[in-house]
């Protein structure tokens, strides 16, 4: 209790996760009794002079249909939603990944589980609202399916979604076709403090532009090369987004660099798919909520790649240890 002044910084985060779920669930709620007294007005049950009165009684006396719709949209909103709810392969990914720590006969490896796989929902989550404004990944969720085909609200709303995420594309697409933006940066991947970005200083999710500083702000700064980078690593899930989007751009300009003709189509858009979706699962690995499992990804693939995989384990250990 001394050395964290009796926990302050955790109840400094509890004290901001609620203040946005209770947002999150008073504007649904709104949002609800808002769309319903609209409803009864357009079907002639309620008569415009009423509408107020019948509106801010919804909202003070919420039945029990409404309370339940609005604490789910503040669930998704802060990204509390239980995997198990997600209706999605995002949700049960991280779901079966999450029940490995509940397996008695496990128990053993709960502190590589809880090293590498620490906070399971939140990052699910923001995957998944990821995921669910991809074009043409929002197609393979059933949850934006099912979305679709219940019509209303719900459509509207799965559509939205689909717009904001065809908006990042056609605003990021083309920074990345040109170097501007970066995704997932294959030759320098990693997070902070591994070697492959301490060697070239290239971050993923980052602008790079030419270094317009005067040579005095250069020295001064220390802001010196040819170029500037901005990262914006850690603004989930937008940069995420933004990442997926201009790595689609550099796909494309990939393809048009090795474009083989008209006859191989076929081959040509298959490896733009894969690409696509490796790129997904690199950004997600280079997301500050999903460090852990990026750690383990760079561990693995250190001890493959190491003549000494021993050295390399126990470099890790001692990471744990610490």
């Amino acid at each position: 209790r001394i050395l964290t002044i009796d926990r302050l910084p955790y109840k400094f985060l509890q004290n901001a996760d609620n203040y946005f779920k209770n947002s999150a669930y008073q504007s649904e709620l709104y949002a609800l009794a808002f769309r319903e007294t609209l409803k009864q007005v357009k079907m002639g049950s309620l008569a415009r002079k009423d509408a107020s009165t019948y509106l801010a009684n919804l909202i003070v006396n919420p039945g029990e249909d409404f309370t339940k719709l609005a604490f789910e949209a503040a669930q998704r909103r802060t990204f509390k939603t239980p995997l198990s709810k997600r209706n999605d392969i995002v949700g049960d990914l991280t779901g079966q990944v999450q029940n490995l720590k509940n397996i008695k006969a496990l128990n053993p490896i709960t502190i590589l589980s809880s090293q590498y796989f620490t906070f399971l929902r939140t990052p699910g989550n923001i995957a998944g609202a990821v995921a669910e404004r991809s074009p043409g990944v929002n197609r393979i969720l059933r949850s934006h399916r099912e979305a679709l085909a219940a019509g209303g609200a719900r459509a509207e709303i799965a559509k939205a979604k689909s717009v904001m995420g065809w908006a990042f594309l056609a605003t990021f697409g083309p920074l990345g076709y040109f170097g501007i933006f970066t995704g997932s940066d294959v030759d320098v991947r990693g997070r902070k403090a591994y070697e492959l970005k301490k060697s070239a200083n290239k971050q993923p999710k980052s602008f790079r532009f030419h270094n317009f500083l005067s040579d005095e702000i250069q020295e001064l700064t220390g802001l010196t090369g040819s170029k500037l980078q901005l990262s914006l690593n850690g603004f989930e899930p937008a940069i995420m987004l933004a990442a997926i989007a201009a790595d689609i751009g550099a796909i494309i300009n990939n393809m048009q660099e090795d474009w083989s003709g008209w006859e191989n189509t076929h081959k040509e858009f298959y490896n733009f798919l894969i690409r696509i979706f490796l790129s997904f699962g690199d950004n997600l690995l280079n997301t500050t909520v999903l460090n852990g499992a990026g750690r383990l990804t760079d561990l693995i693939s250190h001890m493959k790649m190491s003549n000494e995989p021993s050295e390399v384990a126990i470099r890790e250990g001692k990471k744990i240890l610490s």
